[in-house]
Formats: structure tokens, sequence, C-alpha cells
């Protein structure tokens, strides 16, 4: 099981010594979501968000953008991300892909509940990862869509590696064990998983957090 804490989580006053804690307690990643309040109705994260925590870290840095215009950030991100996640519903997916690609960077697709899987199947071959949420995009603190899980095992049916997902929103230790016994590996620790507080109260991992979250079902 690999945990990725959500930065739109963390105390922003704290980002620091937050990011450095959960870096020393042997998390496998962060991930970092960029809104530029026209996709969502909300905006957080940032490039220099992302860039700060390039500097305190060799971990795995995912970027979920939830934009209208992924031009305006890509540039900044080759020489940051590890996995770049674009929007399928703004379309042009296949563009996208291909450009963070050829730049040596993994691509991903981000799926809204309300997006049928079906509609992104024709993509599914060629993306690096595929991020499900079980949320609206945009907001930490939200209730699980029911719907969402109808179509993660549909898509598991079809033949999808449960390698390549990447699940967020709503991901609670039962939830994050319930995926993982059927091959998903890939979670984003937000509001729900316990490690965070909705008034951002600053959060310092240990190892045995973390590793009682993988292991206590």
């Amino acid at each position: 099981m690999k945990l990725f804490p959500s930065v739109m989580c963390m105390n922003a006053d704290n980002l620091c010594n937050e990011v450095i804690a959960w870096d020393q307690a042997g998390v496998d990643g962060f991930h970092v979501d960029i809104a530029d309040g026209t996709f969502v109705p909300n905006c957080v994260g940032s490039i220099q968000e992302a860039s700060l925590i390039r500097s305190l870290t060799s971990k795995l840095l995912c970027v979920h953008l939830m934009v209208k215009e992924p031009d305006l950030y890509l540039p900044d991100l080759y020489n940051l991300a590890n996995v770049i996640y674009v929007h399928f519903e703004i379309g042009h997916s296949r563009e996208y892909v291909d450009k963070i690609q050829s730049h040596g960077i993994k691509a991903g697709l981000a799926v809204s509940p309300c997006t049928p899987l079906k509609d992104v199947s024709p993509f599914l071959q060629s993306i690096d990862s595929l991020l499900i949420l079980r949320v609206n995009p945009g907001f930490a603190g939200q209730r699980s869509i029911d719907e969402v899980e109808l179509k993660i095992d549909r898509l598991l049916q079809s033949g999808y590696s449960p390698e390549k997902i990447l699940l967020d929103g709503a991901v609670s230790r039962q939830v994050a064990h319930k995926w993982f016994s059927v091959g998903i590996r890939n979670f984003v620790c937000g509001i729900a998983s316990g490690f965070f507080q909705t008034n951002r109260v600053s959060f310092y991992p240990s190892e045995n957090t973390i590793h009682h979250f993988k292991t206590q079902k």
C-alpha cells in the first residue's frame, strides 16, 4: 500500500515542517492539488507550493490539476512533478497526455464522480495512471459518492490494472484496505484518513502511524 498525504489538508503556515515530518516517517510521496477557481469554484495550491515540496523531499510528487487551462501550469511542473494529472472533463486528453509524457513525466487522467468511465476507456491504455475521485473535486472533507464504488468495480472487472489506479477522496483506513484487497495500491490521504483535521491543525506522523494505517484494517 502506498500513501500520498494531501497537501491541501496540511497547515499552510507550517508546511515545511509537516512535509519534512511526513518524509522522515516514510510516506511514499505527496499529493498536490492545484485549482484555478474556474474548473472548480475554489482556488487551492500553486506552482510555488509544488516547488517548495520538491525542495524538501525526493519522494514521489503527484500533481492534480483542477484547472481549465493546463498549459498555463505544465511548463513549470515538468521539473517538479513525477506524475501530473489533468481532468478528462476539460477535453483534449490525448494532447495533454502526449505532451506530459514527451517530457519524461508520467501522465494521468483525473475523473470526476459524474463522468462515466466508459467515456475514458479510449485513453486507458496510453495513460500511466488513473486518478479516480470518490468526491467532487475541489474541497477536502466531503463524504464519498456511492456510485463511484460501482464504477471502480466495473473497471476492475473489465481487466484494467488496479495498480494504475490512484484513489482520492474520503479514503479512510477501512476504505483503503477494502480496495487494497482487490489490488489497488495507491491512495491519497485527506481528512477521512484520520491524519488531518478540518481546521488545518499541524500533524506530525511517525513511522508507527503510517505502519498502523497500512496494516490495521
